[in-house]
């Protein structure tokens, strides 16, 4: 199991690193390349952090592997698995705005896989009620064998 302070051997290792790393922005959070097979996202987004706390005692093919979580100041640094844009996200993002549908609604997903099915639900009845459903390309992702990974599933609605 990876740690960021075995990776890295201070603080300062840390954000040196960062500084040099191929980055990925969006919304509420940056993700540094680290290696071919590992990623930290820097965040401070509640939705977030509550998702990854959600799913720290479950066990689903369809969650990102999270090796280590730090706070660092008031950003919070997340060592998790690389994944990859899917291309089944996208094409089934386009085919729901398309229908008319929200891209945000787990209904896009449903069907895809039993295992994926039943990981959407236990996360609906995990969501807490002040979040929305933000289930979008770039939030669902997939490892290099194909399967799809939920990666950011939730967004404080104002925030």
């Amino acid at each position: 199991m990876y740690k960021i302070f075995d990776i890295f051997k201070s603080e300062l290792d840390l954000f040196d690193a960062l500084d040099r790393a191929n980055v990925n922005d969006g919304s509420f959070s940056v993700v540094y390349l680290v290696s071919d097979d590992l990623v930290i996202k820097e965040t401070d987004d509640k939705a977030y952090l509550r998702f990854i706390e959600a799913i720290s005692t479950l066990s689903n093919q369809h969650l990102p592997v999270v090796y280590d979580v730090r706070k660092i100041g008031l950003l919070y640094y997340v060592l998790m698995e690389r994944l990859e844009v899917s291309d089944l996200s996208l094409s089934l993002n386009h085919a729901a705005e398309w229908a008319g549908y929200m891209e945000k609604d787990t209904c896009v997903f449903k069907g895809v896989s039993e295992d994926l099915d039943v990981l959407l639900d236990t996360l609906d009845n995990l969501k807490p009620d002040d979040v929305q459903w933000d289930l979008r390309e770039l939030n669902i992702m997939q490892r290099a064998c194909g399967t799809l990974v939920i990666t950011d599933p939730w967004f404080v609605e104002g925030a």
